[in-house]
């Protein structure tokens, strides 16, 4: 099927003519072949799932298994399918329980949810369907003849404020949004574009952005309002392609999965055990002493440290000359002889010995680097931390022993590890129950994968006019 003019009319013979090449005798098989291309797009039009008795359309499935499988070669389209119906299910529940939590809260850095979903989609598309897109942009751009538009300083002024403030909030409120509805950037010879306006291109911006705005920085205004342009244009020529419904649907699947993501990881799915969440520090306040006894007795190694160590250590003022005596060392040469024969402390008499250094909560540094050795190993040689007027010199620490016990139940650390463990264990038990529980509940209804997909009309628009070709020269033949 050709791509469809910018009236959204298919480009035709006029009426009562046969097209180019065809005779009206040859008009019926023509017109066969036309009405069998089109049974392609037909197929891919159909869902290939129902959830709770609402579509996935094919076009979510193929372009976002395309992608996956671009990076995951071993993924199947039925694990892809299994993720957008998980997503779909789960995202739903944001509003109705966690709407609470905020999951949103980084947007006034970040760029927002549904703008991020729209971006995403022109960029999977771009990537599935690179050449019909950017013919389609291509040619567009050329129809449009963007101008762009310098806005005045005053009008500029009226939304952003004075550019001698300092601001600590970038963000624009009601009475600037409304400002900035009212301010043309670019103008267009396109009727679904013929002008974009500031609160087009604005709202579409992370803080970094929103910064540049702020301080004037007319190139990249245009800039961005000539990517606005941009992304309108592919939306337009997708929405052709595939229709209003399918893109709709394979947008809210990206913003599903960015909905799901932030579930997730309001539960500690994917993050460390310092992660920041309100539901983790919620379910850490709840855990009990006598949880994190058991969980202290059943995870021991989890609390293991270093005791004390015994050490030696060789001082010398000269750099090169440390440096030969850690190779000499690791060939093996005594070390308490070495310190004996080179160090400069005070302890150099008796091989440079330290002795037991206990781990305490503030050591000296060199305790600390006694503490990051193995037994038998040779530090390499540090720099004493001296003022900029006194004389440095070089330390190297060998460690003979080492004692390793655990921390104490009633430490501060223990019972901090033992909550935040504990946290993501509850955490991670809720999302699964109530996972389950959707799977459970759910209306689900798979359509079957035919082995070679139906291909959305953009990706297979070549294949269908060969195929339809082939259908009515075979008809032709069948008839004489």
């Amino acid at each position: 099927m050709p791509f469809l003019s910018a009236s959204g009319r298919k480009a035709g013979p006029k009426p009562g003519l046969a097209p180019s090449g065809h005779t009206r005798a040859g008009l019926r098989p023509y017109l066969i072949g036309a009405l069998l291309a089109m049974l392609p797009v037909l197929v891919a039009a159909a869902p290939v799932a129902r959830l709770n008795g609402a579509p996935i359309d094919a076009l979510t499935l193929n372009v976002l298994h395309q992608v996956a499988a671009s990076k995951q070669t071993t993924l199947t389209r039925a694990a892809t399918l299994d993720e957008i119906i998980i997503n779909r299910l789960l995202a739903a529940q944001v509003a109705e329980r966690f709407a609470r939590y905020d999951l949103g809260a980084n947007q006034r850095v970040a760029f927002d949810a549904r703008v991020a979903a729209e971006d995403q989609l022109v960029n999977y598309l771009r990537v599935v369907y690179p050449t019909q897109m950017q013919a389609a942009l291509t040619r567009d751009m050329q129809r449009a003849a963007p101008r762009f538009i310098p806005p005045k300083a005053a009008q500029w002024d009226a939304v952003f404020g004075r550019s001698d403030k300092i601001l600590l909030d970038y963000s624009l409120n009601p009475a600037q949004l409304a400002q900035a509805k009212k301010l043309p950037l670019l103008r267009s010879r396109l009727a679904l574009a013929g002008q974009v306006t500031l609160f087009d291109v604005i709202q579409r911006q992370n803080v970094q952005g929103r910064v540049e705005f702020f301080n004037r920085n007319m190139a990249f205004v245009e800039q961005q309002s000539r990517l606005f342009l941009a992304g309108r244009i592919a939306l337009n020529w997708a929405q052709q392609q595939f229709g209003a419904a399918a893109l709709a649907d394979l947008q809210q699947a990206l913003l599903e999965r960015e909905q799901t993501r932030a579930l997730l990881a309001l539960h500690g799915i994917g993050s460390d055990i310092d992660a920041d969440s309100a539901l983790l520090n919620e379910l850490a306040k709840s855990v009990s002493g006598e949880e994190i006894a058991a969980y202290y007795q059943a995870n021991l190694n989890e609390f293991k440290r270093i005791v004390q160590v015994k050490a030696r250590h060789i001082r010398v003022n000269d750099e090169n000359l440390a440096q030969q005596i850690v190779a000499r060392a690791a060939k093996g040469e005594d070390f308490a002889h070495l310190a004996r024969q080179y160090s400069r402390a005070p302890d150099a008499a008796q091989g440079g010995a330290l002795g037991w250094i206990v781990h305490e909560n503030k050591s000296n540094w060199l305790g600390e680097i006694a503490f990051t050795q193995n037994p038998g190993q040779v530090s390499p040689p540090f720099r004493t931390p001296v003022g900029p007027n006194d004389a440095a010199s070089w330390e190297i620490v060998m460690v003979e022993q080492r004692e390793e016990g655990y921390q104490p139940l009633d430490s501060e650390s223990v019972r901090y590890l033992a909550r935040r463990a504990l946290a993501q264990q509850k955490a991670l038990q809720q999302i699964t129950q109530l996972r389950q529980n959707l799977l459970r509940q759910a209306r689900l209804q798979k359509m079957p994968d035919p082995e070679t997909p139906g291909q959305a009309r953009a990706a297979s628009n070549a294949s269908n006019a060969s195929n339809a070709s082939n259908a009515s020269h075979r008809l032709s033949a069948r008839k004489s």
